[in-house]
């Protein structure tokens, strides 16, 4: 269900870009809306991957510096000046309550379930034979994700808590939220957040891209080796696997169609949950 809470960030953020808090929020909770945009987007992506790795890696590239290392460094901006012009924090800054209470089952569900997303980190080394002299570059490439994934998830995360009270805090709107709400501090700059939603939105499409192909990719290796039916082998003139591309579309449109329906059912709040947040 990775694509499907990716893309839903990405619809969060589109929503959000009308600079209307209140109007966006109502879009963004919208479960066709957020439905609609994720078939869209996750369908677009998979014809432009049809295109071959460096097609889409120019998406990946400027996608990861504009979408994500951009806006996080700006919600840490945001989150500074917010305390220095005088308002309060929304989160308890003793050094007692930054640490993690491994006694409440709680924390310890949700630290076990952010872990979990670093699971299939080791996909990415499909994409070994694209780098250039993969010995060196690629062992760097991890490093320096693992530096910026910290930071980002670290003070990015600090940065909401100091700004939005705890029972304000959504899965997938907070981070817009916190925008719209400390540049509505300053004298023309709501702006910004407009932009900085764009741009949230821009980060999430290259994920999407990056692993659009990534897990697939290893797919075509094991039909290759004979363990797959042949029709899972054919791959076009740009080497991609376009049968396995397809059948991964294919699983991931059904799922998002079931998940939408049942959040919403779960919720019991008729078609104003977020599609897909219950099974994620």
């Amino acid at each position: 269900m990775l694509f499907p809470s990716v893309l839903t960030l990405m619809a969060v953020g589109l929503a959000f870009i009308g600079g209307d808090t209140e109007s966006s929020t109502k879009l963004s909770s919208n479960t066709y809306y957020v439905l609609g945009v994720v078939l869209a987007v996750f369908w677009a992506v998979t014809l432009i991957n049809f295109l071959g790795v460096r097609a889409t890696s120019w998406i990946s590239s400027y996608g990861v510096i504009l979408g994500t290392l951009v806006p996080a460094f700006t919600l840490m901006g945001v989150a500074i000046a917010y305390l220095a012009t005088g308002h309060p924090s929304q989160m308890p800054l003793a050094p007692i309550n930054l640490l993690p209470k491994f006694h409440n089952i709680h924390d310890v569900v949700l630290a076990i379930t952010v872990f979990v997303f670093y699971a299939g980190i080791e996909m990415s080394s499909v994409h070994i034979k694209d780098l250039a002299d993969p010995q060196k570059n690629y062992p760097i490439s991890i490093f320096t994700a693992i530096i910026f994934v910290v930071i980002v998830l670290s003070f990015g995360t600090l940065s909401i808590s100091l700004m939005i009270p705890a029972d304000k805090i959504n899965l997938t709107q907070s981070l817009l939220v916190s925008y719209h709400y400390a540049f509505g501090l300053f004298d023309n700059t709501g702006w910004i957040a407009s932009v900085m939603s764009g741009l949230v939105a821009l980060g999430a499409l290259a994920m999407v891209s990056t692993w659009v192909a990534g897990p697939s990719r290893g797919i075509l290796a094991v039909a290759k080796a004979g363990y797959l039916p042949v029709w899972m082998q054919k791959t076009n003139k740009h080497g991609v696997q376009v049968n396995i591309l397809l059948m991964q579309a294919g699983i991931v449109t059904v799922l998002s169609v079931l998940a939408g329906p049942v959040a919403t059912l779960a919720a019991g709040s008729g078609t104003e949950q977020p599609a897909g947040l219950s099974l994620l």
